[in-house]
């Protein structure tokens, strides 16, 4: 059974050095930046420096605009989609 969260935030423990605002997933219970084709549970609130580290996650169920870091320079009204490395 899954937990409920009524919050637009969690924490988690990261797998490694991670940015803030980049999309991340859960693997083997530690937060990784999620690519292109994989689903993300959120975004970083505060970049980690190692593994281990615990770090809020901005759920993608959160209520509110979520700010994420682009790949590439996006214009205004444009659609966005998930990149690599945790980018839009």
């Amino acid at each position: 059974m899954s937990q409920f969260v009524e919050t637009n935030c969690k924490t988690f423990s990261a797998g490694a050095a991670l940015s803030q605002y980049r999309r991340v997933y859960l693997s083997s219970g530690l937060l990784q930046y999620a690519d292109a084709y994989t689903q993300e549970i959120g975004t970083l609130e505060a970049a980690t420096f190692a593994s281990g580290d615990r770090v809020a996650v901005r759920l993608r169920s959160a209520v509110g605009t979520q700010k994420m870091v682009a790949s590439e320079a996006i214009t205004a009204g444009a659609y966005v989609y998930g990149a690599a490395s945790g980018k839009v």
